[in-house]
């Protein structure tokens, strides 16, 4: 199984930080009037076949295997697992931002309440291209139920308005009644290949308490 080393990783030119992408999102919730909240978890990468591709990447190698020598963080709010302690973690009551160590890739977790928010998952996923623009959308699943009603994933690419580099990213955008939530792991598309499985791991396996 191929596994995210950040050790191997050197900053570049290239690497533009992503972190705070999230408090546009955020921001764009609560100028409707909204609430707070937040959550997330997933991470690693798969290959050589299925045995060896954790569940979380669509394998069938336990995901608790896939990250046994991973790294345990727990707070107040979250508790989640990382590749290494070199990942940096932003917690508040209304979301988690946990990015790689040099900024280009990063799993995040928000939601917001209120009378206001958004009442449809096309206007939660509408926040998201406040943020990315130039997008493309890859794939998109139907709107299923889940989340806090009914959620929508949907695989993108484009360009993040914050720092001017293209990226790609998984985001899963839910609503419920007055509640929004949503899903991104999104990197910098130079590594996205290398890093979906472990910022996969990470999203999947973070608990908000």
């Amino acid at each position: 199984m191929k596994r995210f080393d950040s050790s191997n990783r050197m900053p570049s030119r290239m690497a533009c930080p992503l972190r705070w992408a999230r408090s546009a999102l955020l921001l764009a919730a609560l100028a409707a009037g909204a609430g707070c909240g937040g959550g997330g978890g997933g991470g690693g990468n798969g290959g050589g076949g299925a045995a060896q591709t954790p569940q979380a990447c669509g394998g069938t190698l336990p995901d608790t295997q896939a990250m046994a020598n991973w790294a345990h963080r727990q707070s107040n709010l979250y508790a989640y697992f990382v590749p290494d302690t070199n990942w940096q973690g932003v917690e508040s009551t209304s979301s988690i931002d946990i990015s790689s160590p040099t900024g280009d890739a990063e799993a995040q977790f928000a939601f917001a309440y209120g009378p206001l928010v958004p009442t449809t998952v096309d206007q939660v996923l509408a926040l998201l291209w406040q943020v990315v623009s130039n997008h493309q959308i890859v794939s998109q699943s139907p709107v299923v139920p889940g989340g806090p009603g009914q959620e929508q994933t949907t695989e993108f690419t484009g360009m993040l308005n914050l720092t001017g580099h293209n990226v790609h990213g998984i985001y899963i955008a839910g609503v419920g009644p007055q509640v929004i939530q949503d899903y991104l792991i999104m990197a910098n598309v130079e590594v996205w290949g290398a890093d979906e499985c472990t910022l996969a791991l990470i999203r999947n396996h973070i608990t908000k308490f």
